[in-house]
């Protein structure tokens, strides 16, 4: 494979408050007992991964020890999702007539959530975070690593990091069934942070 390395993206496991579509940023949120069969299910697929990290968020740090079940795992605060504030915890329902969130529904990129994270810092944190990483594992030849996090979080890193397409913030498929993994060909990104090969599989139970 030559000077490569890659860094796989994989969104938490489903909690109940994904089922009642509730915005959850930073709240603890455990996966649902269906979702622990699953994942578990997963596990020998993952025996190819070389390292993990992850959200230090409930959610996320489950979802680790599930799929890999036999590795230490680096929970990491900067993979967290965006910080809803004083959304966090509510459905889309409760919050239509608040001004502010119509506002934000319009402009989410530049309205900042009443005592949550303007997108901007939710961005720089997260890239922030992920550069760290790549510094971490650029130099171990053919290195795979896991990264566990959230649906925002994984756009924000594709968005930045992927190869460049006309695919915008919105469009990338985040469902919870989906691995991207981004690879990096150290003699043709020299000084360029986006990836060199971009794939995604739908995983099934193996």
């Amino acid at each position: 494979m030559g000077n490569t390395f890659s860094i796989s993206l994989l969104r938490h496991g489903m909690t109940l408050a994904n089922v009642e579509k509730k915005y959850i940023g930073w709240q603890g949120s455990s996966l649902l007992k269906t979702e622990v069969a699953r994942l578990s299910r997963l596990a020998p697929y993952m025996k190819r991964m070389d390292s993990v990290s992850c959200s230090d968020l409930v959610r996320a740090i489950e979802t680790a020890q599930f799929v890999v079940p036999n590795k230490p795992i680096e929970k990491i605060s900067e993979f967290r999702e965006l910080h809803f504030g004083d959304w966090d915890g509510l459905t889309h329902h409760e919050l239509q007539h608040n001004p502010n969130y119509q506002q934000w529904i319009q402009e989410p990129f530049n309205i900042p959530i009443p005592n949550g994270e303007h997108f901007t810092e939710f961005r720089c944190r997260v890239n922030r975070g992920f550069s760290l990483l790549i510094e971490e594992i650029r130099n171990k030849p053919n290195h795979h690593h896991l990264m566990v996090s959230h649906g925002g979080v994984m756009r924000v890193l594709l968005d930045s990091f992927a190869p460049a397409s006309k695919k915008s913030f919105w469009e990338w498929d985040i469902s919870h069934t989906v691995l991207y993994t981004l690879t990096w060909n150290l003699e043709r990104n020299e000084g360029d942070h986006r990836c060199t090969l971009l794939q995604v599989e739908r995983l099934t139970e193996k």
